[in-house]
């Protein structure tokens, strides 16, 4: 099993080109699930 939770992705933070990309992002994935992205 893989299971993220929580997962946040900022670009340029604290810039004016600040981005967020991924906020609070949860995944889980048990054995023999097939996912792509």
């Amino acid at each position: 099993m893989l299971e993220l939770t929580g997962v946040n992705k900022t670009f340029n933070p604290g810039t004016i080109n600040e981005k967020k990309a991924l906020l609070d992002i949860n995944l889980k994935m048990e054995d023999g699930d097939f996912v792509t992205v």
